[in-house]
């Protein structure tokens, strides 16, 4: 009959609202967890990234997959203040041509190897060009 509205019998109306519940029980607290350092990480990134050298290649899922690989020596807050990470503090020199880091202690590579100041010095001078490692 045209213009006649279909309804839902109530027991699927109720299936459906215990349906909904259970999903909320389940689900829902996980939201609200407390963080905790540690675990793993799975993603899907989509389309695959191209590169990981995410200061060249600006595709999305270049920069969402290597800011979890790869660390900077500053990092951004959402005021676009320079924050610290693999320097724990910098200077500029009056000029504005100079910046001096100070990196922070202990900071290894994937292999046990320390950070050295060469290091972090080849990067830039190589960037993007040839890697150092």
């Amino acid at each position: 009959m045209p213009g006649h509205l279909h309804r839902y019998p109530r027991h699927a109306l109720k299936r459906l609202g215990l349906a909904m519940l259970t999903c909320a029980a389940l689900f829902g607290s996980h939201a609200y967890a407390e963080p905790k350092d540690g675990g793993v990480l799975s993603l899907v990134a989509q389309p695959e990234p191209p590169s990981l050298m995410h200061g060249v290649v600006t595709h999305v899922s270049t920069q969402y997959v290597s800011g979890k690989v790869l660390q900077g020596l500053l990092t951004f807050d959402t005021d676009l203040k320079p924050q610290p990470v693999l320097a724990k503090r910098w200077t500029v020199s009056p000029d504005g041509l100079t910046y001096t880091f100070d990196l922070q202690p202990g900071v290894t590579w994937h292999d046990g190897e320390p950070l050295t100041e060469q290091d972090v010095a080849c990067s830039l001078a190589n960037w993007p060009a040839a890697p150092c490692w």
